[in-house]
């Protein structure tokens, strides 16, 4: 007996086997169906038949009107040969979130600029925090600012190929700061804008909040 992906398929049409070939129950099913219809003479010529009909009639999409097994098909029978095998599941992206301050003074909004490497690297983003840290703990720490935090703005779903991430954005004053490091953080306004490269979430916030303003 064999059972490469042509076979697979046949079998699974043929006995509408649900479920992917990929899983163990689902495999084990497979096997033993094969092992049933493999005949002991001449064995070589029928798994060969076997792989010919799934790579040209019983293809990903059937050619049902030519298979010599038409009439026997349980998934033909059904009505839905190309239901059958059940495809690979997609698996489920992680998920996490993240704060972003939207801290605004007389200059503008302040920006600082992501590490090189990694996401958004080298780009210029709203500082980042975890959700379990006190904002305006992490300002002082992180940031060398006092802010005084404000509403908290609606959440941004965004999609990365292999996750996604929740932005909760928080908008907050500046009551006071240093000077800040020009190759590190940028006030983003009207003058700055252009020459400020932001990822696409970043600039959305930013535009949400020129538009509410």
């Amino acid at each position: 007996p064999i059972l490469d992906g042509n076979v697979k398929r046949v079998l699974a049409r043929y006995h509408a086997i649900p479920g992917w070939p990929g899983r163990a129950a689902v495999l084990k099913t497979l096997w033993a169906h094969s092992e049933a219809v493999t005949p002991h003479t001449r064995p070589a010529a029928f798994n060969q038949a076997m792989m010919d009909l799934g790579a040209t009639i019983c293809t990903r999409r059937p050619i049902c009107a030519q298979c010599p097994l038409q009439a026997g098909c349980q998934a033909y029978a059904h009505g839905d040969p190309q239901a059958y095998p059940a495809p690979k599941p997609k698996r489920a992206k992680p998920h996490r979130d993240t704060r972003m301050l939207i801290i605004n003074g007389e200059a503008g909004t302040l920006l600082v600029r992501r590490p090189t490497r990694g996401i958004w690297g080298g780009l210029w983003c709203l500082p980042e925090c975890e959700l379990s840290a006190d904002p305006s703990v992490w300002a002082r720490e992180h940031l060398g600012l006092e802010i005084t935090p404000q509403a908290p703005g609606s959440t941004l779903r965004h999609e990365f190929t292999h996750y996604s991430l929740t932005i909760h954005p928080l908008p907050a004053r500046l009551t006071a700061a240093p000077a800040v490091r020009a190759a590190e953080h940028l006030w983003y306004n009207p003058t700055t804008a252009q020459q400020s490269g932001v990822p696409a979430p970043v600039q959305r916030l930013l535009n949400r909040q020129e538009r509410e303003a």
